[in-house]
């Protein structure tokens, strides 16, 4: 994943206009979200069908035809590389971290905790609530469901409206939508919650990725996406520590303190993140 995230993402950069490109970024998270979906599925399927190195089988045949599809239909992009990007220093090259794209990076970074968070609490969620493993397993999944359909129209709302707006509110919304979880009482108010999660992350990660792109520096494409792509891994990472840790004094703190996260990336993102597109140019 770290070969290839960035370096799709640098292609998609290079390869779409900024008047379209929160559209086609939508379409490539979505994508991503279709896989983390259908993965387990299929994973679950064969492994109750045919035992266990099959699901591993059909994962490396799905590999070898993205990479046949890849070689087929991807032509590689060329850029300019200015002279700072070329030789060793390239690698440690300080100058792609602008304000701009940490802010953006936290604001994915906050959201993928956000919404990680119920990972690991899965056994605490179902005997508070008093639920069994698939109404879990239907809360979780309700959040990529929701993403899912909104992901690619509010990609392409942030082509129209702006980056900035969207993200701001999708942080704003995520943030009691996370700290309302750990004061569920029943199973409809988390699912319930898990949408407005969805439709606030799907808000935030279109928007995001073409805000990078637009804001990145020819010849830096993929070592400053990568910088986002870090930022969404390490949230996913965290999240599920960070709520394993703080659940223990008071059930509610984890999910309280990623709401606050949540807001505090909104303040970060309006003060420091510049707007890339002109709503006066396109009326």
């Amino acid at each position: 994943m770290a070969l290839t995230i960035p370096a799709s993402l640098a292609i998609m950069t290079v390869a779409t206009r900024k008047e379209t490109r929160g559209g086609s970024m939508g379409v490539y998270t979505a994508s991503r979200m279709v896989g983390f979906a259908i993965g387990p599925l299929i994973g679950g399927f064969l492994y109750d069908a045919y035992g266990f190195d099959p699901a591993f089988y059909a994962g490396t045949g799905f590999i070898i035809l993205a990479i046949i599809l890849v070689q087929a239909w991807i032509k590689d992009v060329e850029c300019e590389i200015p002279p700072e990007g070329r030789g060793l220093s390239s690698f440690f090259n300080m100058s792609v971290l602008t304000a701009g794209i940490i802010g953006l990076a936290f604001a994915t970074f906050v959201m993928a905790s956000a919404f990680s968070m119920l990972t690991t609490l899965e056994p605490q969620i179902n005997q508070r609530l008093n639920q069994s493993a698939f109404t879990f397993s239907i809360a979780f999944s309700s959040l990529m469901v929701s993403r899912l359909i909104l992901q690619i129209p509010l990609g392409r709302l942030s082509d129209r409206v702006g980056r900035k707006p969207l993200i701001i509110a999708g942080l704003i919304v995520i943030a009691p939508a996370t700290a309302l979880i750990g004061y569920t009482m029943t199973s409809l108010q988390l699912i319930g919650l898990r949408i407005i999660q969805g439709i606030a992350s799907a808000g935030i990660a279109a928007p995001v990725f073409a805000l990078a792109a637009d804001l990145s520096k020819k010849g830096s494409e993929g070592q400053q996406l990568a910088i986002l792509s870090m930022g969404f891994g390490l949230g996913i990472a965290l999240g599920p520590l960070i709520a394993g840790i703080l659940i223990a004094p008071f059930f509610p703190l984890p999910f309280i303190i990623g709401g606050i996260m949540a807001l505090a990336g909104a303040l970060i993102v309006y003060r420091y993140v510049p707007e890339t597109i002109d709503r006066r140019d396109l009326l």
